[in-house]
């Protein structure tokens, strides 16, 4: 099955080019005029924010991103693409990556996102050091995470 993806990003600094992913949008086009998404995200994070208001959306990231998906959904025109609403919606410190697309081996859009957001959140997260087994060696604690899908 082939579907697209944006990853959710937060970048705490907007003068460098480093970002910390927190969960992915995924779509893939059932009918001529039927679209499904899927979302995984980390509910929140435990991070050491600065900004308050940066902060308050971190501990909250699965309703942040939630409220984002329904309102691109809400103002979504024929043929247009929920991914590309979500990219102009979300601009500065929270936004999303460039759509890519994957072919995974799952028949449901679901468990396909899930994947996904292991190699494109989990991993990455890992590599560069912010997620640990060890919470004392962790930059970052998620505090859980969050699945669904909707209809476009």
């Amino acid at each position: 099955m082939n579907i697209h993806y944006v990853v959710f990003r937060y970048k705490p600094d907007l003068r460098k080019d480093d970002w910390i992913p927190l969960g992915l949008v995924a779509e893939r086009h059932i009918g001529e005029n039927e679209t499904e998404a899927a979302v995984v995200c980390l509910k929140n994070l435990d991070i050491d924010e600065k900004d308050e208001f940066m902060g308050a959306i971190l501990r909250n990231i699965a309703d942040f991103l939630r409220r984002g998906v329904e309102r691109s959904r809400a103002e979504l025109l024929p043929r247009q693409d929920l991914l590309e609403k979500l990219r102009d919606q979300h601009k500065r410190n929270f936004h999303f990556s460039v759509s890519r697309e994957a072919t995974v081996e799952h028949d449901a859009l679901l468990p396909a996102a899930h994947d996904l957001f292991g190699k494109e959140v989990l991993q990455i997260l890992s590599a560069r050091g912010l997620l640990s087994p060890s919470p004392q060696r962790a930059t970052i604690h998620p505090q859980g995470l969050e699945m669904y899908r909707v209809a476009v």
